[in-house]
């Protein structure tokens, strides 16, 4: 794929969005308001409804682009491209206890989210420290030629197992991986990360699939934990697993989809602080609106698809920046507050009531596939 050699492997800190979301960018691409003028006067632009009919063949390959955001962050980190596949460790404490990975070789697609437990802190452990380790080990795994998401998630849990280079830790994942040759995508979620994905309909954006959320009982998901003796849940007590908190699953407890991916499908993955604070309505809307507002690019030539990648990067951010807004609006109708209600007011009353978004990390991969 030609354009991921006009992402360069670098970092550099870029001052405003058209979200005014000041933030770290990983990968190059130039002026963002020139990439957009460009494609604006010289690219390709296809109504949205023509992708429905006149695009259902496979795709030649994905373009990607990722941001994250902690809840106590000053600014956002976006990495526009596959190259290189992991955020730098200097930015990523801008990403809270979330973490995600973007990989590509000349069979595959490969990316996910992590999100990592908050409540390690308590035992004196960085809950970032597995999720971002979880997502190295994926990276080190996904030139390997089975196509399958669970496989490599597999061998990149059980790599993190046998190097042990972080102490202890856990979280929840979720992990795609696109076949070039035939467009298959094969994701697996486990936990509360989730992904939706759309095709490009008449009007609005139309759901090829939602992922389900795991859960072992109410805000306890499912997932991978590692834990060493001598680390300092083992010193303070064993509450954080023995009370159900933190149960041992596996990959094997993951749900596996394969979806057969169109020219235009999108994918949106994120973890459960995209998720909790914007419904799969309003990711819709945001999709919508933004393909409406700036078009798409149908086109193999090396310089629009690397304008195309840049403009994807700003869904992510609007992504993110919609949830991040949401979740400190203590009158917004949340997705969380919601299923909190929902499920909890019946047994403890009124007083227990969730008012507002849920502050949280927030971690966004969106995937466009492209012929």
């Amino acid at each position: 794929w030609g354009a991921s050699g006009r992402v360069a492997a670098m970092a550099a800190v870029w001052g405003r969005t058209a979200l005014g979301v000041g933030g770290l960018l990983i990968g190059h691409c130039g002026s963002r308001s020139a990439v957009i003028g460009r494609l604006a006067r010289g690219g390709v632009r296809v109504p949205m409804g023509a992708f429905s009919t006149q695009h259902k063949r496979p795709p030649s390959s994905l373009l990607l682009a990722a941001c994250c955001r902690g809840c106590t962050a000053e600014a956002a980190v976006t990495a526009v491209g596959p190259k290189p596949p992991l955020v730098p460790p200097p930015q990523r404490r801008q990403c809270g206890e979330d973490a995600f990975f973007l990989h590509e070789n000349k069979k595959f697609l490969s990316f996910g989210v992590a999100d990592g437990l908050g409540q390690w802190k308590n035992f004196g452990v960085d809950p970032s420290a597995f999720p971002w380790e979880l997502m190295r080990t994926c990276v080190e795994e996904a030139n390997a030629e089975d196509p399958s998401s669970k496989m490599l998630l597999t061998r990149a849990y059980d790599r993190l197992l046998r190097e042990r280079n972080v102490k202890a830790g856990s979280s929840c994942v979720c992990v795609a991986r696109v076949s070039k040759e035939d467009g298959n995508a094969f994701v697996t979620s486990l936990g509360d990360c989730a992904y939706m994905i759309m095709r490009r309909g008449t009007e609005e954006p139309e759901m090829v699939y939602h992922s389900e959320e795991q859960h072992h009982s109410f805000n306890h998901p499912f997932q991978l934990a590692l834990r060493e003796k001598g680390c300092a849940a083992d010193n303070e007590g064993d509450e954080l697993f023995s009370s159900g908190e933190l149960p041992f699953d596996s990959p094997a407890d993951g749900q596996d989809v394969m979806v057969k991916l169109h020219c235009g499908d999108l994918i949106v993955m994120g973890s459960d602080g995209l998720f909790d604070n914007l419904t799969s309505g309003e990711v819709t809307h945001e999709v919508s609106a933004y393909f409406n507002e700036n078009g798409v690019a149908a086109t193999k030539h090396e310089s629009a698809l690397w304008e195309r990648q840049c403009i994807l990067s700003q869904l992510a951010e609007r992504l993110l920046h919609s949830a991040y807004l949401h979740s400190k609006d203590t009158n917004y109708h949340s997705p969380f507050s919601m299923r909190w209600n929902r499920r909890l007011a019946v047994t403890h009353g009124s007083e227990r009531r969730w008012h507002g978004g849920k502050e949280d990390d927030i971690a966004v991969v969106v995937a466009e596939a492209y012929c």
